[in-house]
């Protein structure tokens, strides 16, 4: 369906596939899938993620400063703001902390959440729209970190300041469940040919359970380009270089 100039930027189904919602600017907009009917139209500022809760009644949005805003698709209301603060101090106009990916639980209790320039998943309760607890894993050997990417700016704008009590770690690039809401997988590092890593979370607590081991044997350490938890079972696919590995999360074992 034609939107603005401006274009869709980001895109959800609802878990039924009967509608779909769609941010672009400062609107999220809900549509009849069938018809292609506009039903709601949102307006918020400046969305970075959708995800659609599984149940259906919850729209996540991401937006700067660590915030996710939480509406309600049948009425077209916001119902929650969730915030944490920021870690590292910025220059005001450069933001390295928009939500960038979001991911419920699969009874859609929680979300999780990683912005672009943190160094954690943070997961939050939808119900009272407060943090439960973030997770933060250590640098690995195999991570280098390497200052701020500085976005395009008009010309005139001061050069962003580079955070000076960043926390020393490893940025979060991606987060899943487990299909029976037991456990998280976070993938980790840089988007590069060494130090990406998946660490494995109880989804309850929080608390730490292993990571995958890196092989000794190439270096640089091959990244993980991709994870996938297979439906029904604890059991996660992932990707590393040329192999691929299936780990059973409840026991730790390959």
């Amino acid at each position: 369906h034609p939107v603005e100039a401006a274009g869709v930027q980001y895109f959800a189904w609802s878990p039924d596939g009967q509608r779909a919602a769609t941010a672009y600017g400062n609107n999220v907009e809900v549509w009849d899938a069938t018809t292609g009917r506009l039903l709601r139209r949102i307006e918020i500022t400046g969305t970075t993620a959708l995800a659609w809760s599984p149940d259906g009644r919850t729209i996540a949005a991401g937006a700067g400063r660590n915030t996710v805003r939480l509406l309600d698709p049948s009425t077209g209301t916001q119902t929650a703001s969730m915030t944490a603060p920021s870690q590292g101090t910025v220059n005001p106009g450069y933001d390295p902390y928009e939500v960038r990916v979001l991911s419920w639980s699969p009874d859609s209790s929680r979300l999780a959440s990683i912005s672009g320039g943190d160094l954690a998943v943070r997961v939050w309760d939808a119900a009272s729209a407060t943090q439960v607890y973030s997770l933060t894993v250590p640098a690995s050997p195999f991570y280098t970190p390497s200052p701020p990417e500085t976005p395009m700016l008009p010309p005139g704008t001061p050069t962003p300041a580079i955070p000076l009590d960043q926390p020393k770690g490893a940025p979060m690039k991606d987060v899943s469940w487990s299909p029976d809401g037991a456990y998280i997988a976070t993938r980790y590092g840089r988007y590069s040919m060494a130090g990406q890593e998946i660490a494995f979370w109880e989804a309850t607590t929080g608390r730490f359970l292993f990571s995958l081991p890196t092989e000794p044997a190439v270096t640089p350490a091959q990244p993980a380009r991709s994870v996938e938890w297979q439906p029904g079972t604890t059991h996660i696919t992932v990707a590393i270089g040329r192999t691929t590995q299936i780990w059973d999360v409840a026991s730790a074992t390959q």
